[in-house]
């Protein structure tokens, strides 16, 4: 069976070579977006680790949290486990950009495949950062946009959260509450059915090589 797994990570800084994740959290849906599980993971710092200060002032962990936390061993194979589950669908904000490059580093630092999750046992990628551009470009009366005081519209999750209301059970920055606000998302755009199911078929190879094939070819001479 597919399933959405929506997530979310908070990390100790932004190099995923030299800093770790500290929070993960996800929210398994199925396809028309209804919840079915979720989970929190929090890590323990390791002794190796010099956390960025601005990390820790954005997403306001503190080390009774992180205490209170287990090793990166058992987490890296829970979420493993969670990513590899047949049918799985991984997708966040960014995700593709940040939190799924931490994911390999801390599968491969543990002794685990850093890509099956992309491709083996019907599992597959997306991103709903890209989706909620194409969103804004073609069908951006769905939502109410942020701007920012030089008047540019801004994309950023805790923008468009607090623009538009979203029913999150944290603050900001907090990994379960982040995956409730792009679960909000999604659902919204999901009821603009065509252009969805068009985003979507974006992270399908199949699919979007059809359509690309699909294209009339033009040739411009001089």
């Amino acid at each position: 069976m597919k399933t959405y797994l929506f997530y979310d990570v908070e990390t100790s800084g932004l190099n995923p070579a030299f800093d770790q994740i500290l929070t993960f959290a996800c929210i398994r849906t199925d396809l028309f977006l209804k919840e079915i599980s979720r989970e929190l993971i929090t890590i323990k710092l390791r002794r190796d680790i010099i956390p960025s200060p601005h990390a820790f002032i954005t997403h306001c962990l503190t080390q009774k949290e992180l205490e209170s936390g287990i090793t990166e061993y058992p987490a890296a194979k829970r979420i493993h486990l969670l990513f590899n589950t047949p049918g799985t669908i991984s997708l966040g904000y960014n995700s593709l950009g940040f939190d799924d490059e931490f994911l390999r580093f801390l599968f491969y630092r543990n002794l685990l495949d850093p890509y099956a999750h992309q491709y083996a046992n019907q599992c597959s990628r997306m991103d709903l950062l890209p989706v909620t551009t194409l969103f804004k470009v073609f069908c951006d009366h769905v939502l109410e946009w942020p701007h920012l005081t030089d008047g540019r519209t801004s994309l950023k999750l805790e923008l468009l959260s607090q623009k538009n209301a979203f029913m999150t059970s944290g603050r900001a920055h907090e990994a379960m509450n982040d995956v409730e606000a792009v679960i909000e998302l999604a659902r919204i755009f999901s009821r603009q059915k065509d252009i969805w199911e068009y985003a979507l078929a974006f992270f399908n190879k199949t699919k979007d090589s059809l359509r690309i094939n699909s294209m009339e070819k033009g040739y411009r001479v001089g």
